[in-house]
């Protein structure tokens, strides 16, 4: 026998011993680093660029509509895409699961907070909800003599029972509080009970419902675990969505909770200020970090909170990083902070430049009589999108900017609609293809060219909604109110 002839032999059966020795796939996984799966949830990506899309720019209910599948129930979360599956949610508990190419649906998954919380917890929360409406009831007696307080007294008797009554009413709000974690909440009317837009790696895909459930399927619908943590107490709904990243599932309820994505085993909380937007992942030097909406920057890893409060958006509106800054744009001012470039137990973002917000316009809010703001600033439920050296950012009311990314300047600013006609600005602007889309709640989406003018290239209209599109290749996923929509040239 040669020595080739003997060589291969024993090349040969020390493969066949490796393949004895491991399962198939775990001797692969052993023998070469495979990549991390690539995670897709709100915004798809975070950032709201899809730079390789090219959607159509013009659609109707009748026009450019691949298809369109009835939904059981409205959701303000937005589809996540990943393999040719959609998935949504729908209220009041349900996650399903959609054929991308047909709009067929698949699976529809309840998860009810009976599914995973005990009895003892049950009827916590039942005695809570009974305790809670008496003093609701007492509130309302309370706010009504304070009107009529104001109506038939004097300045100083105004003064004194004013004050009584106001140290009662902090009394039983005191009381409330106490309640408040074991309280379900009443879907609010915009948000509804399905806010958190789901979060997959295309193995398994996570779910948030402001009951407090979080869940767990792989993406032929067999659920893999539920957890029930705690009851959000945000006013206006839950809609802060979880995040996917380095085998953690990331969930911001009242407290920042990392959950083991295989198990839903806890694995660190983090006291930092819960919100309506979603918090993103950013990197302090190399190491994995999270951004809140309210400027809290948390490590990853362990959970360790490394700064505080450095800036904080209002509402529902996300930061955006691009190349190390962070961007809050809020009603309260523009803001950029220069991230740390060195990890450490503690650290200090570097302020870049503040700039104003637009002043709401005074005779507007008048008209509308649904004015949700402060000292003549505007909300932006929107978040904003980065796209070549420019912000992009839209109030509620429909005032859209081009800000200068390295400056804060403003470039170009313009009232885009009629609010009547397009509704309050909620779902977040994207970027497609060559242009900006930008829709307001009753259904209006205007397609807007990126740059200094401000260029509306055109308007479309489907049914209402609230959850933010998505876009993939030649096509566009929306979510509307009672329909998914597939918009691609016919």
């Amino acid at each position: 026998m040669s020595s080739g002839t003997f060589n291969k032999m024993k090349l040969d059966m020390s493969l066949v011993f490796m393949l004895l020795l491991f399962p198939r796939g775990l001797a692969a996984s052993s023998l070469e680093q495979s990549e991390p799966l690539k995670t897709f949830g709100w915004r798809m990506d975070g950032t709201g660029c899809y730079s390789n899309a090219n959607p159509p720019t013009e659609w109707s209910t009748t026009k450019n509509v691949l298809w369109s599948t009835p939904l059981p129930n409205k959701s303000s979360a937005s589809p996540v895409l990943v393999n040719g599956l959609l998935f949504c949610c729908s209220d009041p508990n349900s996650l399903l699961c959609i054929d991308a190419t047909t709009g067929k649906i698949l699976w529809e998954k309840t998860n009810a907070l009976e599914d995973v919380a005990t009895a003892g917890q049950l009827a916590k929360m039942q005695q809570s909800k009974i305790e809670a409406q008496s003093i609701y009831n007492e509130q309302n007696k309370l706010r009504g003599e304070l009107d009529e307080l104001k109506k038939t007294l004097n300045d100083t008797d105004f003064k004194e029972k004013v004050e009584e009554s106001y140290v009662k009413l902090r009394e039983i709000t005191a009381k409330l509080k106490l309640l408040k974690p074991f309280l379900q909440p009443e879907g609010y009317w915009y948000v509804g009970n399905t806010g958190s837009t789901p979060v997959t790696n295309g193995v398994n895909v996570y779910a948030v419902f402001p009951t407090g459930v979080v869940v767990c399927y792989d993406t032929k619908g067999n659920r893999v675990w539920i957890r029930f943590i705690e009851t959000p107490i945000m006013h206006h709904g839950h809609t802060s969505s979880p995040i996917l990243t380095g085998g953690k599932l990331l969930v911001q309820l009242n407290e920042l909770t990392a959950f083991d994505a295989a198990t839903g085993q806890t694995q660190w909380t983090a006291d930092v200020a819960s919100s309506h937007g979603t918090p993103i992942e950013v990197k302090i030097g190399d190491t994995p970090a999270l951004l809140t909406p309210y400027g809290d920057l948390v490590r990853i890893g362990d959970g360790r909170v490394v700064a505080s409060s450095v800036a904080r958006t209002t509402f529902c509106a996300s930061p955006i990083v691009h190349n190390g800054i962070a961007y809050f744009i809020r009603d309260t001012g523009h803001l950029a902070i220069k991230l740390p470039a060195m990890a450490a137990d503690t650290v200090r973002p570097e302020v870049v430049w503040k700039a104003k917000a637009p002043v709401v316009d005074e005779n507007l809010a008048n008209e509308l009589n649904t004015v949700q703001h402060e000292f003549g600033k505007i909300l932006y439920w929107a978040s904003p999108v980065f796209h070549d050296g420019m912000i992009y950012a839209i109030t509620q009311f429909g005032t859209f900017s081009a800000i200068d990314a390295g400056t804060g300047s403003v470039v170009c600013e313009k009232t885009l609609a009629d609010f009547k006609s397009s509704g309050e600005f909620f779902p977040s602007i994207a970027f497609a293809g060559k242009y900006l889309y930008v829709s307001g709640k009753n259904g209006m989406t205007l397609v807007i060219e990126p740059g200094n003018e401000c260029k509306e290239i055109a308007r479309n209209t489907l049914e209402p909604f609230i959850a933010t599109p998505i876009f993939d290749g030649k096509r566009m996923y929306v979510r509307g109110e009672k329909t998914m929509y597939c918009i691609g040239e016919e």
